[in-house]
């Protein structure tokens, strides 16, 4: 990669699956792709209070860093969680992004799962 795309500090991997019989290799594959130095992963639902994993990539991360989430739902566990947990990394100099082949990765799988819906003019 070159240095030009990449920040001056470590790109570290944050994934979550909401229960252990949950797989979560899509999302380090995404992860692995987007060229993550360090993953770190939880099992457990997002609405917990404390995810050990999450808590572990914020105490390690430092200003130049590149935090790559692989969907912005399994960073925070409200929309108000999010903002607050992104306006931190912001204050602390860490940077935040999702990675685009994980989005296009998602959307390719919901083509293939959800039936095409007719859209209709309103009355």
């Amino acid at each position: 990669m070159s240095t030009a795309t990449r920040s001056t500090g470590y790109r570290l991997g944050y994934a979550r699956v909401s229960t252990t019989q949950q797989d979560e290799a899509l999302q380090l594959d995404a992860l692995q792709a987007a060229g993550c130095d360090r993953m770190f992963v939880d099992r457990a639902s997002g609405k917990m209070e404390s995810r050990p994993a999450l808590d572990d990539l914020l105490d390690r991360a430092r200003p130049g860093d590149t935090i790559v989430v692989w969907r912005l739902d399994r960073l925070g566990r409200s929309l108000r969680h999010l903002i607050d947990v992104v306006g931190e990394l912001e204050r602390r100099e860490i940077t935040f992004c999702q990675p685009r082949r994980a989005d296009r990765h998602l959307h390719a799988h919901r083509a293939a799962d959800v039936p095409r819906v007719r859209r209709t003019r309103p009355v």
